[in-house]
């Protein structure tokens, strides 16, 4: 995933790591070792200063992204494991994964503020709008889900 400036990547691994990387030279700034497992998924904040990372023993941490200094972790038992992303405005974060569901969590109070049911299988990526009152959803049941934030939770399912 590329930084919110372009100039920074941060990538994933087995190895328990998340690293970034200079997106222009292509040198290693930082290794991320806060996972005790395989690392499946990385992002950066939309400004920039975070990046969150979930790993396969269903936590999400969240770290500085210019020191490495973890500065939280949402434990989410059985509710999460493959995907998870920062809202536009960094409020809130949403973690899916092999129960079928999407989480919301306050990223303040890391209280769980909505869960998603419609998904039949792994949820593999998720994506808020930049206004943050949609979220997307795919997963491996064979469909992208719509779902609005600020009303009715799903506004359309989509088979692709």
């Amino acid at each position: 995933s590329f930084s919110p400036h372009g100039d920074r990547l941060i990538t994933s691994s087995d190895d328990g790591s998340a690293k970034v990387w200079s997106a222009i030279s292509g040198d290693e700034y930082m290794s991320l070792r806060e996972h005790q497992g395989s690392v499946w998924g990385a992002v950066f904040s939309a400004d920039g200063r975070r990046v969150l990372s979930v790993g396969s023993e269903r936590t999400v941490k969240i770290c500085d992204s210019y020191s490495a200094e973890l500065l939280d972790t949402i434990d989410g038992g059985d509710d999460l494991a493959n995907a998870a992303t920062f809202s536009a405005d960094g409020k809130y974060i949403a973690a899916g994964g092999e129960d079928h569901t999407i989480s919301v969590w306050n990223t303040d109070s890391k209280e769980r503020v909505r869960q998603l049911n419609g998904h039949r299988d792994n949820v593999n990526k998720i994506i808020f709008s930049p206004d943050n009152k949609r979220l997307v959803s795919a997963s491996d049941d064979g469909t992208v889900r719509i779902w609005r934030l600020d009303g009715p939770q799903l506004l359309a399912p989509v088979a692709v």
